[in-house]
């Protein structure tokens, strides 16, 4: 069983969280029914996971449903601790290099923050 964190900003607020409370019931069950599969099968399981090519560490969970395409950018801490970056509704075929930047600096923020490196 792998780890699941997910990232916090100093303030508290926890962005894939926050995303999760915007969707509808449905779609939410579907995208947790992914982090659940993410969680017991970890990184590179399973056909809803890719690594993001362009990057070092990072993923992203893949999520379709009835209203479109849900996407959640995630790193590995360890080979078995997961920490959720970014969440959003992906709207092109390629992930858009806006929202690989908005993770990549949350990793960043994430791992200076609480293991003191970059």
């Amino acid at each position: 069983m792998n780890k699941i964190t997910f990232y916090e900003l100093p303030s508290g607020r926890q962005p894939v969280t926050e995303y999760l409370n915007t969707c509808h019931p449905k779609v939410r069950e579907k995208i947790v029914a992914a982090i659940v599969r993410l969680e017991a099968l970890g990184p590179t399981a399973g056909p809803h996971t890719k690594k993001i090519v362009t990057e070092q560490n990072l993923f992203e969970l893949r999520i379709s449903h009835q209203q479109g395409i849900s996407r959640i950018i995630y790193f590995t801490l360890t080979s078995s601790h997961l920490v959720l970056l970014h969440a959003f509704t992906k709207k092109t075929q390629k992930t858009p290099r806006r929202e690989i930047e908005v993770a990549k600096r949350r990793m960043k923020e994430h791992l200076e923050l609480y293991h003191g490196s970059t």
